[in-house]
């Protein structure tokens, strides 16, 4: 998959215009943003139909969300090598694996607090949570470009 998308991304940066680095970036958004129509992150939470549509809710405001964003970001985030930024899209992959099944009394009790919150605190929370959860550390470096982006909300 992640050999697809950086396929993909050459051949559009190839038909823009400018400095390549910001045409590449332009155009790992573009592929991210056409693999994610095909793949999306699904949970199998586990507990009652009512904590299931709950966690459901909140998964796509919080995690969900975390995890389309943190996906751009890599994308946008500057590395002296390539290979580093294909490292941080499949330790993001890894993760989203790790995830496939949650239970959902516990997933509500640690994020329904964030559904008022700015999404500053949300990505705060989530990359310590994601970390100690799964085992696995993405890039610190698209993390930061990632809070950057939202620095203001706050």
């Amino acid at each position: 998959m992640l050999r697809r998308i950086m396929v993909r991304a050459h051949e559009l940066a190839r038909g823009m215009e400018g400095d390549y680095q910001a045409r590449l970036a332009l155009a790992l958004r573009i592929a991210w943003k056409e693999e994610r129509g095909k793949e999306e992150v699904k949970v199998n939470f586990k507990g009652t139909e009512k904590q299931i549509k709950f966690a459901n809710d909140i998964w796509e405001k919080t995690i969900g969300r975390t995890f389309e964003e943190l996906e751009l970001a890599i994308g946008e985030t500057e590395y002296k090598y390539e290979e580093t930024r294909e490292k941080a899209y499949k330790k993001l992959e890894e993760t989203k694996e790790k995830l496939k099944e949650m239970n959902a009394g516990d997933f509500i009790g640690k994020w329904k607090w964030y559904l008022d919150e700015p999404f500053i605190r949300v990505l705060n929370d989530a990359q310590d949570w994601l970390g100690e959860y799964t085992g696995i550390r993405v890039s610190g470096r698209a993390w930061e470009t990632l809070k950057k982006k939202y620095c203001l909300d706050i």
